[in-house]
């Protein structure tokens, strides 16, 4: 099963200012609050696997070291 759960968490300083950094990839503002977060969420132990069509998206995933769902 792709999606096990969904929770909506607060975005804290941490993410907003690694999303506010440059990325390896050009990236959009929404996208970088995402990866941001999945990146933090990994750092803290949280097992992370991102779902996207956006080819970019996915690079910039791949390069922060957050696995990427085959689709």
């Amino acid at each position: 099963m792709l999606i096990v759960g969904v929770q909506l968490i607060g975005l804290d300083g941490i993410v907003i200012a690694r999303a506010l950094e440059p990325f390896p990839i050009e990236i959009r503002a929404l996208d970088a609050m995402h990866l941001a977060t999945a990146a933090h969420l990994q750092n803290s132990g949280l097992p992370i696997t991102l779902a996207s069509y956006d080819m970019r998206n996915r690079a910039a995933a791949q390069a922060l070291g957050i696995e990427l769902f085959a689709l």
